[in-house]
């Protein structure tokens, strides 16, 4: 019997320290931005990974995004995001 995967989708609001995460099965766009558009005010600004899912996040939201694979930190002034 295969089982699906269960992932973890977190969102932390930075000035608050709040956390939030939902159990996922499905990580394609609408269902994050599902999530997002209930836990997330308008016009805040999204820090993530490079994933694909979020350039339809971009449509909605500011998401400003480091590539893993390139860099840890942004390499313009050192912030994990």
């Amino acid at each position: 019997m295969a089982s699906e995967a269960i992932w973890a989708f977190g969102i932390y609001e930075r000035i608050s320290k709040k956390v939030y995460f939902v159990a996922v099965i499905k990580r394609d766009a609408l269902t994050l931005y599902k999530i997002i558009s209930k836990k997330v005010r308008p016009n805040s600004i999204i820090y993530s990974d490079s994933q694909a899912v979020y350039s339809e996040i971009r449509k909605h939201f500011e998401v400003k995004s480091v590539n893993h694979k390139l860099y840890f930190v942004h390499p313009d002034d050192n912030r994990i995001i």
